[in-house]
């Protein structure tokens, strides 16, 4: 790394940019605004806009030395830079001690952030949640991947959690990482499809190069979840001379050839199962249905949920309700709710009044008791 430094001359202000972003990458921002880097360098307007403008064409020392990036945002008109990771490599392996190198990116979870949820399933479903659980744990996961490789087998985990809207997908993922001790990395595909022309696929090939590099940092392989990933891994379209179509094909293809040679563990989650392409579904080592639950699963989740009322009541409420465990969870902040402002307990008849709010089709729950006519 000295003699890279030798023959690489920079001006005060790429200097002083340089440190600027070390610091703080080592206090845990890793983007920072280019608006308000370039205003802390220079005072005159025309040389904050010129020194810009060389930062925003990619002509900057920097990026042509392959040490910062321009990361532009999906969502806001932002632009930010950062250190390449490599740069961070490089400065650690010259005796810089960085000892909080490893910032803390804002679509990392760690497991001690998660709070144990206990999920219940039918039999099935939780036998296979438990199974994945079990070979995730660190040493049945390096087991389990040694033997893969002496079998010349892809070894990498590829999971697909699938079902309706409130069946516990994305729940069952950070109760697994929790379980597990593992980090999750968490993508939003929907972010791929980006504002500018051509920049999508390089987003989507970075997701990946991402996750490779923290992995690197990482005591336990992290885990990297897709969520739902309904409009990326849909099937494929006839695209004839549409730009969009073509551009998403793209995308798609990038995934594929990535999960073909994927060494990590990722997780998507979908609602939508019957609208995956072919060729994904092969690509998912695992593929698990987590389905609505019914009446008896329904009643026990109640119980777990509010475990102040009786089973009598839980088993009213699983039968009146065709409810997925999202929608209870929202009865349950409702009952809480209650509880702080008010200083008491909803009985069951409240509940079920909350039930009802629930329901936008109020022709989805079932009926208990006797309707008199009208004479």
């Amino acid at each position: 790394m000295s003699e890279f430094w030798g023959v690489l001359y920079l001006s005060d202000g790429d200097t002083y940019l340089l440190c600027y972003l070390l610091w703080k990458h080592i206090t845990g921002v890793a983007n920072v605004d280019v608006e308000t880097a370039v205003n802390g360098i220079f005072d005159m307007t025309r040389k904050r806009f010129e020194y810009k403008q060389e930062l925003m064409l990619n002509q900057h020392p920097l990026i042509l030395h392959n040490l910062i990036e321009i990361e532009k945002s999906r969502i806001f008109n932002n632009t930010w830079i950062k250190l390449q990771d490599k740069t961070v490599e490089l400065l650690v392996s010259d005796g810089l001690q960085l000892s909080l190198t490893k910032g803390k990116k804002e679509n990392i979870i760690s497991p001690l952030e998660i709070t144990r949820k206990e999920l219940i399933f039918n039999q099935q479903e939780s036998k296979q949640i438990n199974q994945l659980i079990h070979s995730l744990q660190e040493v049945k996961f390096l087991e389990i991947q040694q033997r893969m490789k002496e079998k010349g087998l892809p070894f990498g985990f590829t999971v697909l959690l699938w079902g309706l809207p409130g069946t516990g997908k994305t729940e069952s993922v950070y109760q697994i990482a929790r379980e597990t001790g593992r980090e999750i990395m968490s993508v939003d595909l929907s972010q791929t499809k980006s504002m500018w022309f051509g920049e999508s696929e390089k987003i989507v090939k970075k997701l990946f190069t991402d996750y490779y590099s923290y992995f690197k940092g990482c005591s336990k392989t992290p885990i990297l979840l897709f969520n739902e990933a309904d409009g990326i891994f849909s099937k494929r379209k006839n695209v004839g001379n549409s730009t969009v179509g073509q551009t998403e094909n793209t995308i798609q293809n990038i995934i594929l050839q990535e999960l073909e040679t994927f060494s990590g563990i990722l997780i998507a989650t979908t609602n939508l199962a019957s609208n995956f392409d072919k060729a994904f579904e092969r690509r998912f080592l695992y593929k698990i249905g987590l389905s609505k639950p019914d009446i008896s699963t329904r009643s026990q989740i109640w119980k777990v949920k509010l475990p102040g009322i009786s089973e009598p009541d839980c088993a009213v409420l699983g039968e009146k309700f065709d409810f997925s465990g999202g929608q209870i969870d929202n009865i349950v902040r409702k009952y809480e709710i209650v509880g702080v402002l008010e200083g008491r307990t909803p009985d069951l008849p409240e509940l079920i009044t909350f039930c009802n709010e629930e329901l936008l089709d109020k022709s989805t729950y079932t009926k208990i008791g006797y309707c008199t006519s009208k004479s």
